[in-house]
């Protein structure tokens, strides 16, 4: 067995290790000097091989011996768990989906929800905006409210947005809950007063 005593990780004296200008000229200085290669291939096994096809000479270089000592290093296994008999903390679950409540559309007329918008403070409310995407024309019997639903009540909405044209999107306001602005399929922009339900303007 052989033992080698590293000082400042093995440098010279006169080479401060702290230094990359000193450490990078030391290293090649000692690159360049004869028994540097002679060194290296000692370590490990050199294998010709010769391609006749293209008169090519191979050199392959085997680092079987140096894997070997390199592996002798790690010995210790940090992921190791020492204590077998111990229950997890934190039992991991698969990721699940449950069904609350369902917010269904009063009117007999199927219509997609196309966009919904959680009320800001608290989140007790949302804004379901509810628009057929497909071009058709507006009838007197064209049915285009959308609503503000109250989550712990699915039953009925609890406020009815009434534009003049289906709502595409709605979003409350961050700054004023009690404002709303919604995107009609007419292209119109929709301002809408939460608490009266009344529109402020249409643009």
């Amino acid at each position: 067995n052989k033992g080698v005593n590293h000082v400042e990780g093995g440098w010279p004296k006169d080479v401060n290790p702290l230094e990359p200008d000193q450490t990078s000229r030391f290293r090649k200085k000692t690159e360049k000097e004869d028994g540097y290669s002679r060194a290296i291939l000692t370590l490990g096994q050199v294998y010709l091989f010769c391609n006749l096809n293209r008169k090519i000479l191979s050199v392959y270089f085997s680092f079987q011996s140096i894997e070997h000592t390199i592996k002798q290093n790690n010995a210790i296994d940090i992921y190791e768990n020492y204590f077998q008999n111990l229950e997890p903390d934190v039992v991991e679950e698969a990721p699940y989906a449950k069904t609350i409540n369902i917010y269904r559309d009063p009117h007999s007329v199927k219509r997609t929800a196309n966009h919904i918008s959680w009320f800001t403070d608290g989140a007790r409310k949302i804004a379901v905006s509810y628009c057929n995407l497909e071009f058709q024309p507006l009838t007197g019997d064209s049915y285009i409210d959308s609503y503000i639903w109250d989550i712990e009540n699915p039953t009925k909405p609890d406020l009815f947005l009434k534009p003049i044209s289906p709502l595409v999107c709605v979003e409350f306001n961050p700054k004023d809950t009690h404002q709303l602005v919604g995107g009609c399929y007419n292209g119109q922009v929709y301002l809408i007063q939460g608490k009266g339900v009344q529109p402020l303007n249409n643009r």
